[in-house]
């Protein structure tokens, strides 16, 4: 009996360790980051997007001015998809009953109720920064942390190329299997040049950070390929030195 009931609530911790949703310990550690969540070129003026991110739903828009806005998905009035909305200036009004919300979640109008409790309502925002090309958001409470910079691409001279894929997995899959050194001359093993012998466990070294992982292989020719890792969402950066 002693078993069965050990059984039964490993699910529970296996998914309070790997679900990102709120209320969860993933989710709580997750949303205390700035996370990317779009291509700034992908987000054209005054058509909002629907975002699921984290097992929360939200609505992006870019306001007619060029700023960035994110806000709660439905709309408080009678729960109507604010995606579908139309952008005025930097606000955002409701399809169904013309509410309209500024980019700070203020309630500017009511239509059909002569804007008669318009300082009754809101919708909630979340912080945003453009950067690189990508849209970051920070979806946690409270304040959020200093936004990272990363000067050595700011000065870039080449072409800085913007993508992303979806990966049917949770974050920590995503995170375990962009660490895991071993798997690559193997499941990688098409790319001989780039990935031959790596994965000797003698030759693999990690140090953590403050700001994550530095782990570095070293080849017996005493080449070194080292992958930083920022955790818990900046995937790996890798480099060849000797």
């Amino acid at each position: 009996m002693a078993q069965t009931a050990k059984a039964r609530d490993l699910p529970s911790r296996t998914d309070d360790f790997v679900s990102a949703a709120l209320g969860t310990p993933a989710g709580a550690y997750l949303r205390r980051f700035w996370n990317p969540v779009y291509h700034s070129t992908d987000l054209e003026v005054g058509r909002p997007v629907p975002l699921r991110i984290m097992s929360e739903s939200y609505t992006l828009y870019r306001g007619e001015g060029g700023a960035v806005f994110l806000v709660q998905s439905r709309c408080p009035h009678r729960g109507a998809q604010l995606s579908v909305g139309s952008v005025e200036g930097n606000a955002l009004r409701c399809f169904y009953h013309g509410w309209k919300f500024d980019g700070g979640g203020r309630c500017l109008e009511q239509p059909a109720d002569k804007s008669r409790f318009c300082e009754r309502a809101s919708i909630r925002t979340w912080p945003i920064r453009e950067y690189l090309g990508m849209i970051f958001g920070y979806l946690g409470e409270g304040e959020p942390p200093d936004f990272p910079l990363y000067p050595e691409f700011d000065r870039f001279a080449g072409l800085l190329e913007i993508d992303s894929y979806v990966r049917s997995c949770n974050y920590f899959q995503n995170i375990d299997n962009a660490l895991d050194m071993s798997h690559v001359a193997f499941a990688h093993r098409n790319n001989r040049v780039a990935y031959d012998d790596i994965g000797l466990g003698r030759g693999l070294q990690a140090e953590e950070s403050d700001w994550g992982v530095t782990y570095t292989f070293t080849r017996e020719d005493g080449q070194k390929r080292v992958n930083q890792f920022g955790m818990p969402n900046h995937p790996p950066y890798r480099r060849f030195a000797k």
